[in-house]
């Protein structure tokens, strides 16, 4: 048997991952430039199908290369898709350095929207969540003010009561980490409408 060190793993890892980015923005450009080699007479209408056709483009390319991320996508995540529009996948992270047998104090899990997706309106009871953004683009809004633009590194702490909503931009997979700090022993969320695709698209 070959014993391969990880350390080429974790190289070849990262060529994969820049290869398959490199390929997405070759192709992209090759759309670009043969939709706008039309006669000025077209090319409104053209302009105004190109993005449309580049978004399509890349979420189809996304959905099957899943290259951007060193974090774990998961599993589907049936049990809360009804609170969702779109597909989101959920990773529960473990403590390296505990046991099987042991529990940490404040766990985690690492979400994975799809582009596009993102949960419903909610508000967190008895408890802050924690996000910190790891991989990709989104969204995060509280009600009644403008939406923040996320992208890794980006830490956003959700007072108790607040009315909010995240996920992914419209062109970007994008995956947080969230915890909750309770603040009370009656934890629990209340799910409320979604986010509307007329909402959603202005931003």
């Amino acid at each position: 048997m070959v014993i391969i060190p990880e350390i080429c793993i974790t190289q070849v890892s990262g060529i994969i991952r820049t290869f398959a980015a490199d390929m997405k923005k070759i192709v992209l450009s090759i759309i670009m430039l043969a939709m706008t080699a039309v006669t000025p007479d077209a090319q409104n209408v053209q302009d105004k199908a190109t993005k449309t056709c580049s978004l399509q483009l890349v979420n189809e390319w996304d959905k099957t290369n899943f290259w951007f991320s060193d974090w774990p996508k998961g599993n589907p995540n049936p049990r809360y898709a009804q609170y969702f529009t779109g597909d989101s996948h959920l990773a529960p992270i473990a403590p390296k350095n505990l046991s099987a047998d042991e529990k940490t104090i404040q766990g985690y899990s690492n979400v994975t929207f799809e582009p596009g997706c993102r949960n419903n309106w909610h508000i967190h009871h008895g408890a802050h969540q924690i996000l910190i953004c790891v991989s990709g683009k989104g969204w995060y809004q509280e009600w009644g003010k403008p939406a923040i633009p996320l992208q890794a590194g980006d830490i956003i702490d959700i007072p108790e009561g607040v009315k909010h909503w995240h996920g992914a931009k419209a062109d970007s997979w994008f995956q947080h980490l969230a915890t909750h700090v309770k603040t009370s022993n009656e934890e629990r969320n209340e799910w409320l409408e979604p986010m509307s695709d007329e909402e959603y698209n202005k931003l």
